[in-house]
């Protein structure tokens, strides 16, 4: 699909923020990072929800997001960073991107967690019409009270009870 930003990218030369690919998928840093380290694994097949996933590329996944978290972890992020702001990758990113580079600055960069999460659907607050599945680092502090995990797309819901 030639309009599609994600299969447009699978084709392109490395960037900055391209970290890894496999035969089924590619990863990359999320250029409007919630969290430092905010990576995407994308299928490079043109995929839209999860069910589209051929039996060859489930079992391919799991070793996509373990190859994630630990590309996660062993990547000069500072460096990406600064290149995606130097290079204005997506110009509107770049406040995203700084506050990133700021906190793996001050604080170092050790995720004592990660959130994996997929918006399959619009109504799931889905906006590029091609799977992506968000890894996202999570540390001591980076909210008041993380309880309720991925539950807090939803607001009050996020809290039992």
């Amino acid at each position: 699909m030639t309009d599609c930003l994600f299969c447009s990218l699978s084709t392109q030369e490395k960037s900055p923020s391209f970290f890894w690919q496999n035969q089924h998928f590619f990863g990359l840093l999320d250029v409007f990072p919630v969290n430092p380290g905010h990576y995407l694994i994308i299928p490079k097949r043109h995929v839209v929800e999860f069910d589209d996933l051929n039996q060859e590329e489930w079992l391919s996944l799991k070793e996509a997001v373990k190859l994630s978290r630990e590309e996660i972890a062993t990547y000069d992020l500072a460096e990406a960073y600064q290149e995606i702001i130097n290079n204005k990758v997506a110009p509107q990113s770049v406040e995203y991107c700084q506050e990133a580079l700021n906190f793996i600055k001050n604080n170092g960069f050790k995720p004592e967690a990660f959130n994996i999460g997929v918006n399959d659907g619009e109504a799931a607050g889905r906006t590029i019409h091609h799977l992506h599945i968000h890894i996202i680092p999570r540390f001591s502090g980076d909210m008041k009270d993380p309880t309720g995990g991925v539950r807090g797309v939803m607001g009050l819901r996020q809290k039992y009870g």
